[in-house]
Formats: structure tokens, C-alpha cells, sequence
């Protein structure tokens, strides 16, 4: 099993999903396992240690699955990880291992979200100033694209004037085509893609004009 540092892993599974890089056959061997176990699509499984501070050496193994509603299935209802799934999973990683090893912390991860969160990562200065000179609206202040897009406005009462309107649609269409270009893998579909309208005031004076306090 591949021991990949977290900062590249997106980085390599990318890679295994393009057909650069080859997977072993005993990770393919596993991954088909968990496929087949759970009717999940399996793009990836890495692992990693250093991740855990009380068990530094512990091995950390994320099961890189297609969607996001694939990941969910690895979830309990409470929201924590499924616990009974990471000890099976866990078990049968062990039976790989030629060294003795505790039983490794198993995570469920989307490829997809991970998609999404590294277009969102590489949008620069430039591609938002081309952004806001194709939305040519005098109303619009700001376009910011962090974890999601949002067209900032002036006031609130604007941002309820263009709540349910045709050019708010063709802001969402614009920015989505600006998405789309930067999307390899076809991970923000326009049917499920959304924008936020918001104002200047709002951001300002509740988040202190913060957009790491906006976007948390």
C-alpha cells in the first residue's frame, strides 16, 4: 500500500484517476474487495501516518470513494465514522501487511468534494477580475471563490432584489462556465451548481469583513 504524505494525496489519487499512475495489484485487489462489500466505486486507497497525535505511528488508511454520497455511507448516524465498517475494513487491510501493526484508523474520503475544494483552491486574482468584467453589473462590489462562489452587492435590500431573478441566473451561468474550465473531472455538474448573493454590509458587519469567518 502506497504511504502518501495528506498535503499530495489528492494530488496522487488525481493521478490514479487519469491512468498515470498504476495501481498494485493488492490495492487493486483491496479496493475491489470494498466495492464489491459496500456497492461503492473505489477510485483509491492510500495511507498515511503522522496524522493521529496520540498514536504518531498509527497507520491512517483513506478509502478514496467516487462521490460524496459514497463517502456518507461510511458515516454513523451520529456523524462520526461508522465504527463496525473501519474494523472490517481495518481487518482486512492487516491481513495485507507483512509487518505487525495495530489496527489502522480507517477514512472515508470523496474524490469529488476533494475535486471541488482543489478548483475552488486554484482560482487566481485574474480569473475573478474576468469573472466580474462578464458579470458587467454596476450593483456587483465583489466575487469571491473559496469553498463555494458568492457575488457580493452593497446592501441587503438589493440582494433581495435579485433574489428569484433572471440575472442572477446569468450570474450563476457565468460564473459555473469560469468553474467548468478548471473542472477535469466533472465534479460540479451545472444542474447542482449554485451561487450565493450576498451584501458587503453583511460581510463587513457580522463576519468583520473576514472570509475565513464567512466561508467556516
Amino acid at each position: 500500500m502506497n504511504i502518501v504524505a495528506d498535503a499530495t494525496a489528492f494530488a496522487t489519487v488525481a493521478d490514479i484517476v487519469r491512468g498515470r499512475t498504476p495501481v498494485s495489484p493488492q490495492d487493486r485487489e483491496l479496493m475491489d474487495w470494498i466495492a464489491k462489500r459496500y456497492g461503492v466505486s473505489v477510485v483509491a486507497v492510500l495511507a498515511d501516518r503522522g496524522r493521529l497525535p496520540r498514536e504518531p505511528n498509527r497507520l491512517r488508511v483513506a478509502v478514496w470513494l467516487e462521490t460524496d454520497a459514497e463517502a456518507a455511507r461510511f458515516d454513523s448516524k451520529g456523524g462520526n465514522y461508522d465504527s463496525k465498517k473501519q474494523r472490517v475494513i481495518g481487518t482486512r487491510v492487516l491481513a495485507d501487511l507483512s509487518e505487525d501493526e495495530p489496527m489502522p484508523f480507517v477514512v472515508p474520503q470523496s474524490f469529488a468534494g476533494e475535486a471541488r475544494s482543489d478548483i475552488y483552491l486554484h482560482f487566481t486574482p485574474q480569473d475573478i477580475e474576468r469573472i466580474k468584467a462578464e458579470l458587467a453589473h454596476p450593483l456587483i462590489r465583489a466575487v469571491r471563490i473559496w469553498t463555494g462562489a458568492v457575488v457580493f452587492l452593497e446592501t441587503d435590500a438589493q440582494v433581495a432584489q435579485f433574489a428569484e431573478s433572471a440575472e442572477r441566473e446569468r450570474w450563476t451561468d457565468v460564473i459555473w462556465r469560469a468553474i467548468h474550465k478548471k473542472d477535469e473531472f466533472g465534479a460540479i455538474p451545472r444542474e447542482t451548481f449554485n451561487i450565493r448573493v450576498d451584501s458587503e454590509q453583511t460581510f463587513q458587519e457580522k463576519f468583520e469583513g473576514n472570509r475565513y469567518y464567512y466561508f467556516l
